[in-house]
């Protein structure tokens, strides 16, 4: 987990960390770093990192101009759950949450470079509306545009704003694996084998969205790119958070 006094902007800067002259202090809550998320998008539950299993972990001090300062911090188990939870039981708790997490970063990093597309495009739609071309890049921005919503639409829920709407909009692929996530990480124990099914499902359903966003990012980018090359038009680009 890191704290930074210069944690920078959106949903996947690190901690805050507070420092002023005298004594500072800092907790921190046993949890790993937060899951990312996507920018301005509301979030049912919580992308709080799994609480770290018992160990001993190194907390780390930096400050310009001086060498960093180190020690050990011991976690331990209450006595309740030490005498029932194995190493064992531990190891494939963090397995299983490593593993959605790897596919809620791809899926919320894809989220976030496929609506940068569509930014870009519809940028260059209004930029080129009074040219003779308009209507070529208008026809050409909005056949890519129309797939970028489809695929967004699967994934996320964007009409969610507060705690009601959950029963009004239907539940999105990410908010599933937040909810399963969520449900792993506060299980003291292994995760049952209804979660390890869970995921096996969800992570199906994701590859098949998956393979739809790196088109729209590779060849569907790519032919959109081609026509304003043609035209003189700067092309868009793309940020590529999605992890392959």
């Amino acid at each position: 987990r890191t704290y930074t006094t210069e944690p920078g902007d959106g949903p996947n800067a690190p901690s805050k960390l507070s420092a002023k002259a005298g004594m500072n202090r800092v907790v921190w809550n046993l949890n790993r770093e937060p899951v990312p998320g996507v920018e301005g998008l509301y979030t049912f539950g919580s992308l709080a990192g799994g609480t770290v299993k018992p160990g001993t972990y190194t907390a780390r001090l930096r400050v310009a101009g001086l060498d960093p300062v180190e020690t050990n911090v011991d976690v331990r188990d209450i006595p309740q759950v030490a005498s029932e939870v194995t190493a064992a039981d531990y190891a494939a708790r963090d397995d299983l949450l490593a593993k959605i997490t790897a596919t809620l970063t791809q899926l919320h990093g894809g989220v976030t470079d496929i609506g940068s597309i569509h930014e870009q495009v519809d940028a260059v739609v209004e930029r080129t509306s009074e040219s003779t071309d308009s209507a070529r890049i208008e026809a050409a921005g909005k056949a890519l545009t129309d797939s970028i919503a489809a695929v967004d639409s699967m994934l996320v829920q964007r009409n969610w704003h507060n705690g009601q709407d959950p029963t009004v909009f239907p539940t999105r692929l990410n908010q599933f694996l937040i909810y399963l996530h969520g449900a792993v990480a506060d299980t003291p124990g292994a995760p049952t084998e209804s979660m390890r099914k869970r995921y096996e499902e969800l992570t199906r359903q994701w590859g098949a969205y998956q393979g739809r966003v790196q088109w729209i990012l590779g060849p569907g980018v790519a032919d959109f790119n081609r026509l304003l090359e043609e035209l003189g038009v700067p092309q868009v680009g793309t940020g590529k958070k999605l992890v392959s």
